[in-house]
């Protein structure tokens, strides 16, 4: 039995926009990291990238309140890598330390 492929249509850049923009509303920051992240490969818009930072902040804190400190830094780490504001720096600093990260911190 082969399994027949779907036809995969990428939504426009509009309603990836869109979709990203309620998905960061909404709290869903997973998917509206990777929407941002797709429309930052077609056109680098500094509102993209600041939504995009936003996102991964979020999620970072959503992680480190279920005790994932080790990943919420990592997502901490891509968010500075993505603009020169070092906010919430106390943040990821604790979640260094609560991941057992002391070298890092």
């Amino acid at each position: 039995m082969s399994k027949k492929k779907k036809n995969f249509h990428a939504p426009s850049k509009e309603t990836l926009q869109a979709d990203a923009a309620r998905w960061l509303v909404d709290g869903h920051h997973k998917e509206a990291i990777e929407a941002y992240k797709q429309l930052l490969k077609t056109e680098p818009r500094q509102e993209w990238r600041a939504a995009l930072t936003t996102a991964y902040l979020e999620r970072a804190k959503a992680l480190a309140n279920k005790n994932m400190f080790k990943e919420a830094a990592a997502l901490w780490e891509s968010r500075a890598s993505l603009c020169e504001n070092e906010g919430s720096l106390e943040l990821y600093l604790t979640w260094l330390l609560r991941a057992g990260r002391y070298g890092k911190a």
